[in-house]
């Protein structure tokens, strides 16, 4: 009996197959694993935080049990022992988000109260 073989070029779009097909198919051929396995390491950059959402990361480190801010119990604790100066210090220090310094906002709030503001404060 004659053998006849024939090679062609055929185009698809992957994306029309199935995951769980392909994901069988590359398992299935041990070869295939170990080629795109290869392949795709060679050629993926490490991710970077910028690759992600701001709230994929702070899902990732909310699941992680990351504390993103351990100052923000001292500074509560502070606060409930009435030493508001020192918490207003520690977050000035610890928040990155651009605040006044403390002396700042203090002179805004007597102004706004109507106490005397003293002509300059200390930062």
């Amino acid at each position: 009996m004659p053998v006849i073989t024939i090679n062609t070029e055929i185009s698809f779009d992957i994306g029309d197959v199935e995951d769980d097909v392909i994901e069988r198919e590359v398992h299935r051929r041990k070869g295939v694993h170990d080629k795109l396995k290869d392949d795709w390491k060679d050629n993926l950059d490490p991710p970077s935080a910028s690759d992600f959402s701001t709230a994929e990361l702070m899902d990732v480190l909310e699941d992680r049990d990351v504390d993103l801010r351990p100052w923000m119990e001292r500074c509560y604790r502070l606060i409930a022992m009435g030493e508001n100066d020192e918490a207003m210090d520690l977050i000035y220090r610890e928040y990155q988000g651009g605040l006044a310094p403390p002396s700042t906002e203090k002179r805004i709030a007597a102004r706004l109260s109507g106490k005397k503001v003293p002509a300059h404060a200390e930062n």
